[in-house]
This record gives structure tokens, C-alpha cells and sequence, in this order.
């Protein structure tokens, strides 16, 4: 048993040589695109072709992050 967040960042950089089958979440996690208070950006697809920052390179934040792209089919 381990928390999914690197495990799945391995799964999705090629590096893993595991599989997962099956899931254990007591209480989902929420997370959140945050911009500064005076932005031009009201909503995800506002931010097409910009750069953005995560808090934790290869873990959770990364992950939503990819997450998100391929919801929104950014990449």
C-alpha cells in the first residue's frame, strides 16, 4: 500500500515497473487553480498556451496537474 501520487507519476514518466489495482481514499482530496486577485483569467480554458507552476514536482500537483491538461486536452 502506498499513496498514489508518485506511483502514478511513474506510471505516467514510463518509470514504473508496477501496476495498480485498486484504490483506498477515506476522504477525497480538493484541489485548486489559484491566480493572483487581479488576473485576466476567469476560468481553466482561460489559460491556453501559458505557463503554469505546481507546488511538489513528482508528486500529487503534478499529477492533478496532468490531470487537468488531458481533461482539457492541452496536451
Amino acid at each position: 500500500m502506498a499513496l498514489t501520487e508518485s506511483l502514478i507519476a511513474g506510471i505516467i514518466l514510463g518509470k514504473g515497473d508496477y501496476k495498480l489495482i485498486g484504490a483506498y481514499v477515506t476522504s477525497p482530496l480538493n484541489w485548486a487553480v489559484i491566480t493572483g486577485t487581479n488576473t485576466k483569467y476567469k476560468a481553466i480554458t482561460d489559460l491556453k498556451g501559458q505557463k503554469m507552476g505546481i507546488s511538489h514536482p513528482g508528486f500529487g500537483s503534478q499529477v492533478m496537474a496532468l490531470v487537468m491538461a488531458l481533461q482539457q486536452k492541452k496536451l
